[in-house]
């Protein structure tokens, strides 16, 4: 009688494996460390190791000094449109105060300012306006 697929017996894999010798291992009371042969082994994962530290470190060196770059980048342009935003609200106010002085009606020369409500000057056309200067 031939057994079937599921009814053979697989093949148990390792469930751990040692941190002193890095042999594998399913059961811990059975496992004896065997000395010999690893020095290479561990030299070769420790430079592995080490190699791969390095790399992220210069790969985080190099994050970082792109982000230093993007946010001077960022900082300078962001300084330039303000200073053009600065500039063309300058030349905006300076151009509506020209249109003002432009438009604003002449002033006599040589008046003082006085308390409109208490003017007698004839001449003085807001006193003029005033109820308590009409009944004069």
């Amino acid at each position: 009688m031939r057994l079937t697929r599921d009814k053979r017996k697989r093949k148990l894999r390792p469930l751990f494996t040692c941190g002193s010798c890095g042999k594998s291992y399913s059961n811990p009371l059975g496992h004896v460390c065997t000395g010999g042969g690893g020095l290479r082994r561990k030299r070769a994962a420790y430079e592995k190791q080490q190699k791969a530290a390095g790399q992220r470190a210069r790969e985080t060196a190099a994050r970082q000094a792109r982000r230093a770059r993007e946010d001077d980048a960022r900082k300078t342009r962001r300084q330039r449109e303000e200073d053009a935003r600065r500039a063309r609200r300058e030349k905006e106010a300076a151009a509506a105060k020209a249109r003002r002085t432009k438009t604003a009606a002449p002033r006599r020369a040589g008046r003082p300012a006085h308390d409109y409500a208490r003017c007698r000057d004839h001449d003085c056309q807001r006193a003029n306006r005033t109820p308590e200067h009409r009944r004069h």
